[in-house]
């Protein structure tokens, strides 16, 4: 009898272990799998900020540009971008799209619940911190316009110019460099959301940063950065 009862218990504590074990698996599995969803999001925006800091042949690649970003200091941005000359499509995008994304994500009853709450707080930062970065890019007073001409080099087009299918996004516009002495021909080198009061001059113009503004520009990539490696280093 004695020994029937020890068979249960453990009979019974195994499947106690086992269903805890099972548990944690499932929950971790949702878990990985919520924030995969925000993943995209987050290498959407270390694309941009690149832009913001690096020329653009020196565009670190896609697969090490979160290391790249990782060895940045507030030091070493403003010394990037305080002589960067910047095409306009490069600095009066809006994240728009992003923030509305990674804001979908976290009211999705599904989602939401899977990510821990110090981590939605982040990407609550995140949102609000990249709206301020791209708004304080977008003042008259952080700019001032060279003398350069012109990148006819580029042709821009409405995202619904290049398919139908993008009828979605229509403040979306693709940034195409031609290819010389084949007319109607080029490759699409990038595309980003604007509002629709950006003209195509305003995109292809060449811009600086204001030295008296390349301090709180910095101070405003850093905070962006600072959260997606708080984002990154809880995956």
């Amino acid at each position: 009898m004695a020994a029937t009862s020890i068979y249960a218990l453990i009979a019974i504590f195994t499947y106690d272990s086992v269903k805890r074990f099972s548990n944690r698996e499932r929950t971790s599995e949702l878990r990985n799998y919520a924030q995969s969803e925000v993943d995209p999001q987050i290498m959407t925006i270390l694309i941009s900020i690149s832009k913001l800091i690096y020329s653009r042949d020196k565009y670190p690649e896609i697969k090490k540009i979160g290391s790249v970003l990782e060895k940045l200091t507030k030091k070493s941005i403003v010394a990037k971008i305080k002589n960067k000359e910047y095409l306009g499509f490069d600095i009066f995008r809006n994240s728009d799209e992003t923030t509305k994304n990674i804001r979908k994500l976290l009211e999705s009853s599904f989602i939401r619940p899977l990510i821990d709450d110090d981590l939605v707080l982040v990407l609550i930062k995140l949102t609000n911190r990249l709206e301020k970065l791209y708004r304080s890019l977008a003042e008259p007073e952080s700019l001032v316009k060279t003398n350069k001409p012109k990148a006819n080099e580029y042709k821009i087009f409405g995202s619904k110019e290049i398919s139908s299918y993008n009828i979605n996004y229509p403040n979306r516009k693709l940034l195409v460099k031609k290819i010389p002495h084949k007319d109607g021909i080029g490759v699409v080198e990038q595309f980003a959301d604007f509002s629709p009061q950006i003209d195509e001059d305003t995109l292809l113009s060449f811009y600086n940063i204001k030295e008296a503004e390349t301090d709180t520009i910095a101070s405003n990539i850093l905070e962006v950065l600072n959260l997606v490696r708080k984002w990154v280093k809880s995956r």
